[in-house]
């Protein structure tokens, strides 16, 4: 049933607005602030289940990562990256999700997923698009390209096609 509750809640607020849930959406801000500033992992996971459609949920997701890597659990804060980059309308979410994602596997070691992480930003992100590291602005595709250039890297950048002998 939660399924399809969530896709009727999806549907009513595409069809009529916000303001059909604002009731919700206050509620769901304030347990959502409430969690973050907390930094309770479990109890905000649980909040955030429970109020999928709050405007608040999108960056209180990419919170819990924060605190599920901080806490050394990164598969779930991968998992949870990789969720909100599949699920993100807007390229923004989806790049920053993605980026987020490449970072926490690449301090992990996990080079290879992180080599596809920044390889999906070199190859889409519009070279406009920017994303607030550490309290700068930088363009995501040229941090993409230049984290590319590790040598940690090199082992899994695929293989020059070439032709075989007898074919030349």
């Amino acid at each position: 049933a939660g399924v399809e509750a969530n896709a009727a809640i999806k549907r009513m607020i595409e069809q009529h607005g916000r303001d059909v849930y604002s009731m919700v959406e206050l509620r769901a801000t304030r347990a959502i602030a409430d969690q973050v500033e907390m930094l309770n992992a479990p109890e905000l996971k649980r909040v955030l289940q429970r109020f999928p459609h709050a405007q608040a949920a999108a960056n209180a997701w990419i919170r819990l990562a924060q605190l599920e890597s901080d806490a050394g659990q990164l598969h779930s804060a991968s998992g949870i990256l990789t969720k909100i980059a599949h699920s993100a309308v807007a390229p923004q979410e989806r790049a920053t999700a993605t980026f987020l994602k490449a970072e926490f596997l690449e301090a992990a070691g996990y080079w290879r997923p992180s080599y596809r992480a920044w390889r999906s930003l070199a190859d889409t992100a519009e070279k406009e698009m920017k994303i607030t590291v550490r309290g700068e602005s930088v363009s995501v595709r040229d941090v993409a390209i230049d984290r590319l250039t590790r040598p940690e890297f090199r082992s899994c950048e695929p293989a020059a096609r070439t032709k075989p002998s007898f074919l030349e």
